[in-house]
């Protein structure tokens, strides 16, 4: 808000209203400059012209949104404000008895069903972007969240009917802690809250629409907040009718539907310079002439003539003449006449396009300070800042025209409205340096087109000095944002080129990149065509260096590809910049200079397509090498999967004769099962669990090991049937005493050994098995690793050949009475302590015997 001033009337004033035509001013205590709030001036008793009717217009209006255009300071906020507390549903009684007092006095309170049916009856969203002035998006979006903030704060009472989901949301944006897709479809969520509240569809306000979009144009974030804000415009006002009644945006430029306004097909716009049937919104922001004759006597030592030659000119649908409410407030504080308005919003985004316009349009404007119109100019009905480059001219009138420094009189040409719009043209036309330097530019123009390279480098670089501080370019830490004024400042300069018969380009892509500039003759105009590179200073680099860089850019790049036929010469520039300093370096080439230079470039291109065929030759053959070596390595892999097959069904095979022979065992000779303990009354008692206890990192390479063994050993029946013939006649033993004094009964089958020859084969048979303590330990432990492998690999033949191997077969003859109580340690895998040597190993089966004569 701007610093108010404020005009007395007398402390003993009491407020009245006059009446002209259709104009009514409510006169109050004092009239105050800066305060677009309705209610603050209206509860202050403060001077008011009505636009109260403007709320008649709005509700029978057949728009969904109505987009209305004005300069800026042209009464449009305190309008929004207006609307705002006519239609806003109060939240106390206190704000119903307050809102309900404000419109006693004004032109709407006669409109009986209006105040009936609409008079604080709407839910209402109102929200101002012209705050939204910074320098980044990143602050951009932190003010807006506070924006939105704001307004949820004044709905809070919606909370506690929201579902759980949406109240964590809802506190997410209270606490400006939202993330940006919140944020964008905030007002829509906040509008579908009201309507299930209140069982009523909203009215939306907004206020500057299009002072985000400028400000981020101007400071180089245009397309990432056009993207957010297209999103939240068009979730707000696209296909939610269900919970937005109608909506009003207020603004001063007409942003293209292309731009963030897309998809809004249901919206209308209100310009100064379209004339329609119905006279809807025209006189409703401005002052009409009726009202400020109303307000004149404030002033009594100003005549009408002279406020008219000042303040009046703009004209709404060709018929209507307004003034600008700002200057007249200013006028009834001050009571001078002078400059009051100003618009310090659309300067920087003129300034900028100024530099591209054309020589025409400074011919065209020496022609409006002399009282002149300028015909045969049609404004733009739509604008977008990202194609300001390409209008040029019309986009500069645009923008000038909707800004307000132009108007367009009955007769459809562009003026200059009063006096005080002159005085700030006359201000600006002195401070652009577009305007002052014309002279030096076609000088400068006029060396550089006819290739006196020396005599335009030095006026170029005192240009840069007298003139880009103004851009506030920096010096070489600057970046992007240096790079694109420097940009622009050229192209300004160069653009009167078009107006001699050339062609001047920018940033398109030919050869193998995109120039800077080329300007280029029509045919018949001239035959030197000029390349132009620019390089801002960078690492420490000198400018001399980089503008040399500049130079071969154009080369390397190919820029000079495709020059129309006329083209006999070619002037290539590269210009460095660092701050206000600027180096300009190049060269002067003929056609056969060219042709000669394309030849060696053309000796050099086939140079390096034969390197790159060489290149790609020696790929291929590694290419066929390493598919010839993963051909043999998987024809290799096949082999071995078809020998692992084989060995696997081979085993296979034996596992199931095995079993086949030990079910033999088990159900025939009872001697043989009292020989040895089968592998059906082991292996089958092995239980998962015990076998997993005893399975370490290193089974795998134990198993392979196991399975070779396994494959080249006979079977462990063959073993056992094989000794069992053998061993047929044995008969059953005395007692044998053992190393620790007791008596072990050995049974072996169905006759007794009593003759000497039986005594004999008991002395030989001790003899066999007799062997030393710690060898006896030794052999334990060997069998005990032996079984773990057995257990890893899981394999019952294996198991079966550890339990009953030709060792332990010669080892035992005789299962004692202790048999069952040798096979359940077995089982459980224990450990025993061996009780002469104190050492734990791995219980196996095995009888530790020591003979002594028998009795």
């Amino acid at each position: 808000m701007e610093d108010q001033g404020v005009v007395m009337l007398g402390s003993n004033f009491e407020p009245y209203t006059k009446n002209l035509n259709n104009a009514r001013v409510a006169f109050g205590a004092s009239v105050i400059v800066g305060d677009d709030n309705f209610q603050n001036i209206i509860s202050s008793r403060l001077t008011f012209v009505d636009k109260s009717m403007l709320v008649k217009e709005f509700i029978e209006s057949s728009d969904f949104v109505s987009l209305i255009l004005r300069p800026r300071r042209f009464g449009k906020s305190t309008n929004l404000s207006m609307l705002k507390h006519f239609f806003k549903i109060p939240y106390s009684q206190e704000e119903n008895d307050v809102s309900g007092r404000l419109f006693e006095n004004l032109k709407i309170s006669a409109e009986k069903e209006i105040m009936q049916k609409h008079f604080m009856q709407y839910p209402t969203i109102h929200i101002s972007l012209k705050d939204l002035n910074t320098g980044t998006w990143d602050k951009m979006i932190a003010k807006l969240k506070i924006l939105v903030a704001n307004i949820y704060g004044e709905h809070d009472y919606l909370i506690n009917n929201l579902r759980p989901y949406e109240q964590k949301v809802y506190q997410q944006i209270l606490s400006r802690t939202c993330d940006e897709s919140e944020l964008e479809f905030s007002l829509r969520e906040l509008s579908m809250y009201l309507r299930r509240h209140y069982k009523k569809k909203c009215i939306v306000l907004i206020d500057e629409y299009d002072s985000p979009m400028e400000r981020a144009y101007n400071k180089g974030y245009y397309e990432v907040a056009n993207d957010f804000f297209k999103g939240m415009f068009s979730s707000l006002l696209k296909s939610n009718s269900e919970n937005v009644a109608k909506a009003m945006l207020v603004g001063v430029l007409r942003i293209a539907k292309s731009g963030f306004l897309s998809g809004l097909n249901n919206i209308t716009i209100y310009p100064f310079h379209k004339e329609r049937r119905s006279p809807i919104y025209l006189d409703k922001f401005g002052f009409t002439s009726d009202e400020v004759e109303l307000l004149l006597p404030l002033c009594e030592d100003l005549k009408i003539n002279d406020v008219q030659k000042w303040y009046d000119g703009y004209i709404a649908g060709g018929t209507i003449h307004l003034y600008n409410p700002w200057s007249i407030i200013g006028l009834l504080s001050d009571g001078i006449l002078k400059t009051y308005w100003t618009d310090t919003g659309s300067t920087q985004t003129l300034e900028k396009c100024l530099w591209k316009a054309s020589s025409s349009f400074k011919e065209s404007v020496e022609k409006l300070l002399k009282g002149e119109n300028i015909t045969n100019v049609k404004i733009q009905d739509d604008l977008r800042y990202s194609h300001l480059d390409q209008y040029q001219d019309l986009a500069i009138w645009t923008l000038l025209y909707y800004a307000g420094y132009l108007t367009m009189n009955s007769e459809k040409h562009l003026v200059i409205p009063n006096e005080e719009i002159r005085s700030e043209w006359h201000k600006w036309v002195i401070n652009v340096p577009f305007f002052t330097q014309g002279q030096t530019i076609t000088s400068m123009l006029d060396n550089l087109l006819h290739g006196n390279l020396d005599l335009f480098s030095k006026e170029f670089e005192n240009m840069i000095v007298d003139t880009l501080s103004y851009y506030e370019v920096g010096g070489s830490k600057s970046g992007k944002k240096a790079e694109y004024v420097y940009h622009a400042f050229c192209l300004g300069m160069f653009a009167n080129a078009r107006d001699r018969g050339f062609i001047v380009r920018s940033n398109r892509e030919d050869g193998f990149g995109r120039y800077d500039v080329k300007i280029v003759p029509k045919s018949g105009v001239d035959e030197t065509a000029i390349i132009i590179e620019f390089k801002v200073v960078h690492d420490e680099k000198s400018l001399h260096d980089t503008a040399q860089e500049g130079l071969l850019q154009i080369e390397e790049k190919r820029y000079r590809v495709g020059l129309e036929e006329n083209v006999k010469k070619l002037l290539e520039i590269g210009i460095a910049f660092e701050g206000k300093k600027a180096c300009v370096l190049g060269h002067l080439l003929h056609r056969t200079d060219e042709v000669d230079s394309l030849k060696l470039e053309n000796t050099r291109l086939m140079a390096r397509i034969a390197e790159l065929e060489q290149i790609v030759k020696e790929k291929s053959t590694l290419e066929a090498e390493l598919k010839q070596i993963i051909e043999e390595n998987a024809e290799k892999t096949k082999l071995r999967d078809a020998e692992l097959n084989a060995r696997i069904t081979k085993l296979e095979r034996s596992a199931k004769l095995e079993q086949k022979q030990n079910n033999r065992l088990e159900n025939g000779d009872n001697s043989s099962e009292n020989h040895v303990c089968g592998a059906g009354r082991f292996a089958p008692n092995m239980h998962d669990p015990v076998i997993n206890q005893c399975i370490d990192t290193n089974s795998k390479s134990l198993e392979d090991n196991t399975l070779e063994q396994t494959e080249n050993r006979p079977t462990v029946s063959e073993t056992i049937l094989s000794k069992n013939d053998q061993d047929g006649n044995l008969c059953d033993m005395k007692t044998v005493p053992l190393g620790n004094d007791r008596d072990v009964n050995l049974s072996c089958g169905t006759k007794t050994i009593s003759s000497e020859n039986d005594q004999t084969e008991i002395s030989e048979l001790e003899q066999d098995i007799e062997c030393d303590k710690n060898e006896i330990v030794k052999q334990a432990q060997h069998l005990s690793y032996l079984f773990k492998t057995a257990i890893k690999s899981r394999r019952q033949e294996i198991l079966n050949w550890y339990c009953y191997s030709l060792e332990f077969k010669n080892s035992v003859h005789t299962i004692t009475t202790d048999e069952y109580k040798i096979i359940e340690e077995v089982k459980s895998l224990s450990e025993i302590e061996t009780k002469d040597t104190k050492e734990k190993t791995l219980f196996v089966p095995q009888v530790n015997v020591q003979s002594t004569p028998s009795k």
